[in-house]
């Protein structure tokens, strides 16, 4: 999670309007962390999945412009 959180500007940029972003490999009680640095860049969580105390999450990058927001599909 700490490398996830530190290279979330570089990963936003790398991503282009209405990409997908999937980040994998993170421990459940570190996820929120994850999530507040995503979604404070403006990327929307899409999907979650958790698997014996690891998450993977799947976010969407808005169009430019878009205030977009979509749900969370359930997940694991």
């Amino acid at each position: 999670a700490p490398i996830l959180i530190e290279l979330a500007p570089s990963l936003d940029r790398a991503v282009r309007a209405s990409g997908t972003l999937i980040l994998s490999g993170i421990i459940d009680y570190l996820e929120a962390d994850v999530v507040n640095a995503y979604e404070a860049l403006g990327l929307c969580l899409i999907r979650r999945q958790e698997l014996e105390g690891w998450v993977l999450l799947v976010w969407c990058k808005p169009e430019e412009g878009s205030a977009q927001v979509l749900p969370v599909e359930p997940g694991g």
